[in-house]
């Protein structure tokens, strides 16, 4: 009988220690989760701030320019001949003004 009681106390001991590290384990993924949704907030706002400071440069450029970029990195054209003919330019100008405003937005955000 006095084995059966030592034997039942250990698998009890042996439950809680289990039941114990459960509930630790939950604990620290739960604690993992919430540092995991922080690191998303502070990703999502500085994403945002950077888009604001961006958007703030590409306002500095001029109306031509402002429309390549975003034909060209917002809109997904592909192609500078295509923007080119969207805004009845040569290909070669969208070019050039293309290599002007990013160089512009390069010294705006040093």
């Amino acid at each position: 009988m006095k084995k059966f009681i030592n034997e039942k106390a250990n698998a009890n001991k042996k439950a809680n220690a289990n039941d114990e590290k459960n509930f630790y384990d939950e604990q620290q993924e739960k604690a993992n989760e919430k540092a995991n949704k922080n690191d998303d907030l502070n990703e999502n706002f500085l994403n945002f701030a950077y888009r604001l400071i961006l958007e703030d440069a590409i306002m500095e450029l001029s109306e031509k320019q402002q429309n390549i970029i975003h034909a060209y990195y917002f809109e997904g054209d592909t192609t500078l001949g295509s923007i080119a003919e969207k805004l009845n330019m040569s290909k070669a100008s969208a070019e050039k003004e293309h290599q002007r405003a990013l160089k512009k937005l390069k010294d705006l955000l040093k």
